[in-house]
């Protein structure tokens, strides 16, 4: 071979093979890391999430659902209970947990809510298992929908939610909330705060509450607030949570469309 035909490959054709291993480098990296089963999500084990998640949390957790999430490498993992499940993302090769809500990008959805909106959509309490004699009511006796509201009266998530609920029986006089005291022990007055409240019947004075005004220390022989806690519990329920009439859950304070939304849905 003379002088200028290696000159030629080597300026010709080198130059082509490298560009090619170049584009091929990052392929071949894919290809190592892309998992060889079709769904590597639904492969991995109960036994090897709980090996996992149990770290993370005294007792260990229930595994609701584990399906590939919308995003290529990670898996979609639901834990915890049905009616308050919390969404996470572990990697296929199960080295990294990400906790925190997924958006798309392009229509800004909420990808993990509407996940969990759809396991808390499967789970049901049975009403009738709720006393609801001493309910605070709000709205009118003869409203058609009515509500149950677990509610603290030092949570102020409950006082935000408080104030979409007095907006929509302004509006809807076909829908009531019953509302049911939960005082949560991390809240150390919310527990004689509760009691004051029942043992007065009065919304007035959660209303006078939730606005930071002083109400009396009242005293009443009751269980209610007991049996509330008691059954909350059973549950897992926490403050605030919504019950529809159907039974459905909505765990925490969502705003006055989501919550007509999800109340009409059922109609």
């Amino acid at each position: 071979m003379t002088s200028f035909s290696r000159k030629w490959i080597m300026t010709q054709i080198v130059p082509f093979i490298l560009l090619a291993l170049v584009f091929s480098l990052p392929a071949l990296a894919n290809a190592q890391d892309r998992p060889t089963a079709k769904d590597p999500c639904s492969s991995m084990t109960e036994a090897a999430l709980h090996g996992i998640f149990d770290k993370v949390a005294p007792g260990g957790v229930l595994i609701l659902s584990n399906r590939r999430s919308p995003v290529e490498g990670l898996c979609e993992i639901a834990i915890g209970s049905k009616m308050n499940p919390q969404i996470v993302y572990l990697d296929y090769a199960k080295k990294y947990i990400l906790a925190g809500s997924l958006f798309d990008a392009k229509s800004m959805t909420n990808l993990s809510l509407i996940s969990r909106n759809a396991i808390q959509e499967q789970f049901r309490v049975d009403i009738s298992k709720i006393p609801l004699e001493k309910a605070l009511l709000l709205g009118s006796e003869k409203a058609t929908q009515k509500v149950i509201v677990f509610t603290d009266p030092d949570c102020p998530f409950c006082s935000s939610l408080h104030k979409t609920l007095q907006q929509i029986v302004t509006k809807r006089k076909d829908v009531a909330f019953l509302i049911k005291l939960l005082p949560l022990p991390m809240h150390k007055d919310a527990y004689w705060k509760s009691k004051s409240i029942l043992c007065n019947r009065s919304l007035k004075m959660l209303e006078d509450n939730f606005e930071k005004k002083e109400i009396p220390r009242t005293d009443c022989q009751t269980d209610e607030l007991d049996k509330n806690i008691k059954f909350a519990g059973s549950l897992e329920l926490g403050t605030p949570t919504i019950i529809l009439p159907d039974g459905s859950v909505i765990a925490g304070a969502v705003p006055e469309d989501e919550l007509l939304r999800r109340l009409d849905s059922k109609k």
